[in-house]
């Protein structure tokens, strides 16, 4: 299904609207990267507001179950393989992002490009590119098992987006503990997990992602380094820490508040329900 796009400033007032609202009756609410956090106080979100980040399983990715070649998907073996790992549609502005790449071949001919998902768009991405001539350089895989995903980030040399719509992108994630440098705007969700000059480039003009992109390529050493810091990085964003924060916020709320506290703030959850819930106060979380 195709997502509807609504201006920026009807969606701030959407968000104003019905955000405050929305998390009146909660005791606490958690937010998966800081730049939700900053916009849920933004937009006048009343209630406790925790950060806890997405997190991802770092093993398969580091070492994958199956090494596939390019050789296998029609990829020249000398090719600079770029990766886009998502769901093709409008929102991920990857009109934009084959635009860019048509300009990156006029300049580095041996760049493959490589989409991996599918989608609404992806007919329509299909067409753009035989109309452009980028046919012999892009690659659709089209849906796969996320178990598989860990095998084409291994053949590519880094990952490239163009969506400035994310929260906190568990692609990103996954490329970086594939060893990726990152190419992407310097928007909210991004810019949370990527360092710029770092873990790859965060452009602020989309047209000068192109430019990212061939500069990371004519940078070997550059791009050793922040494959290296990349993979570092994706350390603190995992599956592990992500449960152990959210149930550090469950506990915290269960040994702090009694069933007062709960009626008081809310009105909704009665003495009744807190005792099924909790049987004893001194009831602890194990994992």
């Amino acid at each position: 299904q195709n997502i509807l796009s609504i201006p920026q400033g009807v969606a701030d007032f959407l968000m104003r609207a019905c955000w405050p609202m929305a998390c009146r009756q909660a005791d606490v609410v958690i937010a998966p990267s800081e730049s939700l956090h900053r916009i849920l106080n933004r937009v006048g979100v009343k209630r406790p507001i925790v950060t806890v980040e997405n997190g991802i399983m770092q093993q398969s990715l580091m070492t994958p179950a199956h090494t596939l070649s390019k050789i296998e998907l029609g990829i020249p073996e000398t090719a600079v393989l770029l990766i886009y790992v998502g769901r093709l549609s409008k929102e991920k502005n990857l009109t934009h992002l084959l635009k860019q790449f048509q300009n990156v071949v006029k300049n580095a001919p041996d760049t493959h490009l490589l989409l991996v998902g599918d989608g609404p768009e992806r007919e329509r991405l299909q067409k753009l590119s035989q109309f452009e001539r980028l046919s012999k350089h892009i690659t659709f895989i089209g849906a796969v098992s996320p178990a598989t995903v860990p095998n084409y980030l291994a053949l590519a040399n880094m990952f490239v987006t163009a969506s400035q719509s994310e929260v906190h992108p568990l692609t990103l994630l996954e490329a970086m503990a594939a060893g990726l440098p990152i190419v992407a705007p310097d928007a909210s969700g991004n810019r949370d997990i990527v360092a710029h000059q770092e873990t790859g480039l965060l452009v602020d003009d989309l047209n000068t992602l192109a430019d990212a992109i061939l500069h990371l390529q004519r940078k070997p050493q550059l791009h050793v380094e922040m494959s290296q810091l990349a993979a570092q990085r994706s350390r603190r964003f995992t599956i592990d820490e992500t449960v152990q924060k959210t149930l550090d916020v469950y506990q915290k709320l269960l040994t702090q508040q009694s069933p007062q506290d709960w009626r008081s703030q809310n009105g909704r959850l009665s003495a009744r329900l807190w005792a099924k819930m909790v049987p004893k106060r001194s009831m602890s979380v194990k994992t």
